[in-house]
């Protein structure tokens, strides 16, 4: 009876290690088939990933830029997401090997993400920067146009003012010829042809229009001047806009090639 247990306890532990071992050896193969499954996961392509939506250089237009800023937008969260589910998934043997695969995943959504945001906030910043410069064009091409027809507005007034100068100068001439002779001695002393208060009035008006002809040319060579100086000024404020787009745009290119990831 004694020799009938001992062989009954043997036979128990042989076959409860026999259950033991093929049990490793599913888990084993439950693992290896685990592992391949995220191999091959990983490396096929993700079913509507961003990439396949905007491709590279495929922005061209604010409304598709807004279209990829506003998918990506939920995208970070739904990756985040989704790599909490596959590491929960992962058990057996190989689960160090399956959460590395779940992060290296994660990185490559994260940074097609990542690359179609750049590409849309980039096209965005040159399309503004664009509509800018365009908008300062037409401002500058408008002041240019309205420079143009100031100057000949008064090249016009000026010929317009010498006109009338010449003629004040011969309607000068021809009074002085005819006070000249209104003041000569009259054979008919009894006749005056003038009277002193009208000649008075005359000499006054004379030199108020004499004054009024200085003020004006004065007034002219002001304005003159202003006008210079407003067009220097232009140029030196058209200069220095340059200069800040041109230094904004090579910070821009600084900036954009340093947040390109690298792969």
């Amino acid at each position: 009876m004694i020799f009938d247990n001992r062989r009954m306890a043997t036979s128990f532990r042989t076959a409860a290690c026999r259950v033991v071992a093929r049990a490793i050896v599913l888990a084993s193969s439950v693992g290896v088939c685990v592992g391949v499954a995220f191999a091959e996961t990983e490396t096929a392509p993700i079913p509507g990933s961003l990439r396949e939506l905007f491709p590279p250089s495929s922005i061209q237009s604010t409304e598709r830029a807004d279209a990829a800023l506003a998918s990506t937008s939920g995208a970070k969260a739904r990756v985040e997401k989704q790599f909490k589910v596959e590491a929960r998934d992962c058990n057996g043997f190989l689960v160090n090997r399956c959460l590395d695969e779940a992060r290296q995943r994660q990185r490559e959504r994260l940074g097609e993400i990542d690359a179609v945001e750049l590409e849309a906030n980039r096209y965005k910043r040159r399309d503004k920067a664009d509509r800018i410069e365009a908008e300062r064009a037409r401002r500058e091409t408008e002041r240019e146009a309205g420079a143009d027809a100031d100057r000949a507005q008064r090249a016009r007034n000026q010929k317009a003012f010498d006109d009338k100068q010449v003629q004040r100068q011969r309607d000068a001439a021809l009074q002085a010829r005819s006070k000249a002779v209104r003041a000569a001695p009259s054979p008919h002393p009894a006749i005056r042809t003038v009277k002193p208060a009208t000649a008075e009035l005359q000499a006054r008006q004379r030199a108020k229009n004499v004054a009024d002809h200085d003020i004006k040319v004065r007034e002219a060579a002001t304005h003159e001047k202003d006008i210079e100086r407003r067009l220097v000024a232009k140029t030196a404020d058209r200069k220095r806009r340059d200069d800040e787009k041109k230094a904004r745009e090579a910070k821009a290119a600084a900036t954009a090639a340093a947040v390109i990831p690298r792969t």
